[in-house]
């Protein structure tokens, strides 16, 4: 009777212990389940964004992955598409996420607007009563920004890029360019501008970089990559074209205006000691079919020649048109009285000897009848009056329309422009070096003016210079 009490009880208390766990193995071992509500903001922003936020009513050690859906809007309300991410994860421990809104404007017209958003179903948590936010949208329509800009670079290396709307805005647009990978120049310009309330445009100026630029065409590109308080028109990207160097327009009539505006190179007397002081300025010009030299100079007798009125102005023109210093022949005194190079390196092809002041026309005018030697050289380098050069005189084969000049002479300083045709002087390459001399024509043709010229040494002896150099436009015939 005792062991039938005994197997009884144990049997209950087994029994009280399996019921036990099986009522503790319901419960869940991660906490209640939460519940997840919706808010937002009332209102889209400027920039046409509000956001939502997702909460939960406590923080799980689950992700929560909540659904959102479209909903319909209150009574009397317009709807306006939105787009939004339509499945969001609240992180485990994390009690909330926020999703962006944006209101898609393409070809909305300004008024009053409302998006509803609702949340359809939530996986690790309930979803509260009254699941759906309304926010408000009150859009008045933003002007298109479009992008224009000058088709080429001016000499002055700077072209205008314009960022224009078709009508003035009630608010600042802040616009933002950035250079096309495309590109084939260096330009530099402010790559944010700003188009003021009751204003229809900005301009934005863009230089061009032309530091070591080897000739040909290039083009910069810009685009206009946003508009703040405004949308990127359909024209949002320019390109502004730059040929180089810059071709130079001169009209040989003895008026200089346009020099002071073309693109040139300037070569003038350097400020410290020279030997031979009276040509002061020379400037190089080009475009594809000819080749512009300016100089000046002043009365000879101001540094002690003979005066302007008895010397005929003898002159030497040093022509290199291939630009390369290695070809071509040198000469090796500097006047009839003085041995040594008048510049260093030479090697020109071209050697004209006249006088501008001939006796038969206007001072300065009558360079096609001058003496125009060709250097055929057996040997690059060659000295021009030896047997290594073949000396070809071309005098009578050439005319105004191959060597032409205009100039005046006014307050004891000469001005003189010539054309030198690329046709005629074989200048068909990319680079072109000329140098000039004038000498004291009733003392024994001694030079007095030399153009490039350096300094003198520290003994006050000539040091020859390189001849001037210029870039030159395609040749065109």
């Amino acid at each position: 009777m005792k062991r039938l009490f005994l197997v009884t009880a144990v049997s209950a208390i087994l029994m009280g212990g399996m019921l036990t766990s099986c009522k503790e193995s319901t419960e869940d071992p991660e906490g209640p389940t939460p519940t997840v509500s919706i808010s937002a903001d009332a209102e889209f922003a400027s920039d046409n964004t509000a956001t939502v936020t997702l909460s939960l009513s406590e923080a799980t050690s689950h992700d929560v992955t909540v659904a959102l859906e479209d909903a319909e809007v209150q009574s009397g309300q317009t709807e306006v598409t939105v787009l939004y991410s339509k499945s969001v994860t609240i992180e485990a421990g994390q009690t909330s996420a926020e999703v962006t809104v944006t209101a898609d404007v393409l070809g909305l017209e300004g008024g009053e607007y409302q998006a509803a958003i609702a949340i359809a179903s939530a996986e690790g948590a309930n979803v509260a009563e009254s699941p759906v936010v309304y926010i408000n949208f009150d859009y008045v329509e933003k002007p298109s920004v479009n992008l224009y800009a000058d088709l080429d670079f001016p000499v002055t290396r700077v072209a205008t890029m314009r960022a224009r709307i078709s009508a003035a805005y009630t608010e600042d647009i802040t616009v933002t360019f950035e250079d096309d990978p495309s590109s084939t120049v260096t330009v530099s310009y402010e790559k944010t501008a700003v188009i003021p309330a009751g204003e229809t445009e900005v301009e934005v100026p863009v230089t061009v970089n032309t530091d070591g630029l080897e000739p040909g065409n290039y083009s910069a590109v810009i685009n206009m990559v946003s508009a703040e308080n405004a949308v990127v028109g359909s024209a949002r990207s320019v390109t502004i074209n730059l040929t180089y160097p810059f071709s130079a327009d001169v009209t040989i009539d003895g008026l200089f205006d346009e020099w002071d505006f073309i693109e040139c190179e300037t070569y003038t007397l350097p400020e410290g000691n020279v030997k031979y002081p009276v040509a002061r300025t020379l400037k190089l010009a080009a475009n594809t079919r000819d080749v512009y030299v300016y100089f000046e100079f002043d009365a000879p007798e101001k540094h002690g020649f003979s005066a302007y009125d008895i010397n005929a102005i003898p002159y030497n023109f040093y022509i290199d048109p291939d630009g390369n210093s290695a070809t071509g022949a040198y000469v090796g005194t500097i006047d009839n009285a003085t041995a040594g190079q008048p510049f260093n390196p030479m090697g020109f092809t071209y050697y004209v000897e006249a006088a501008l002041k001939d006796g038969t026309a206007e001072p300065f005018t009558n360079f096609y009848s001058s003496t125009i030697y060709r250097a055929d050289c057996k040997v690059d380098g060659g000295f021009f009056w030896s047997d290594d050069v073949t000396l070809v005189n071309i005098a009578g084969t050439y005319d105004g329309e191959d060597i032409y000049g205009a100039g005046t002479y006014e307050d004891g300083l000469a001005r003189i422009e010539v054309k030198l045709s690329r046709e005629f002087f074989g200048i068909t390459g990319t680079s072109f070096r000329f140098a000039l001399k004038l000498m004291d024509g009733p003392n024994n043709w001694n030079a007095m003016g030399l153009l490039p010229q350096g300094e003198t040494d520290a003994e006050g002896n000539f040091v020859p210079v390189d001849l001037a150099s210029i870039s030159l436009p395609a040749y065109a015939q």
